[in-house]
C-alpha cells in the first residue's frame, strides 16, 4: 500500500487536517500562557512542540489537505 507522507509526520494524509488542529491547539495554548507537556524540556521560549506546530499549520501541503478534507 503506497501512503502519501509529509516530511514531518509519519501518519498518512487522511490525519494531516487532525495534526493540523493538534499543532494550531498548541499554538493557542502557547500564546494564552499554558504550557504543553515538553516545555519543561526547552528553555524558555524555545519549545520544539511550539516550534513544529507553527512549522506545520504554515505548510502549504498540510493545508490542501485540510481544505480537501472539507470538501
Amino acid at each position: 500500500m503506497n501512503v502519501e507522507r509529509h516530511p514531518s509526520t509519519i501518519m498518512p494524509r487522511y490525519l494531516w487536517p487532525a495534526i493540523l488542529g493538534i499543532a494550531r491547539a498548541t499554538i493557542a495554548a502557547h500564546e494564552c500562557g499554558e504550557e504543553c507537556r515538553l516545555c519543561p524540556a526547552y528553555p524558555a521560549g524555545k519549545c520544539g512542540r511550539l516550534a513544529a506546530a507553527r512549522r506545520l499549520a504554515t505548510d502549504p501541503e498540510m493545508l490542501a489537505a485540510e481544505r480537501e478534507a472539507q470538501r
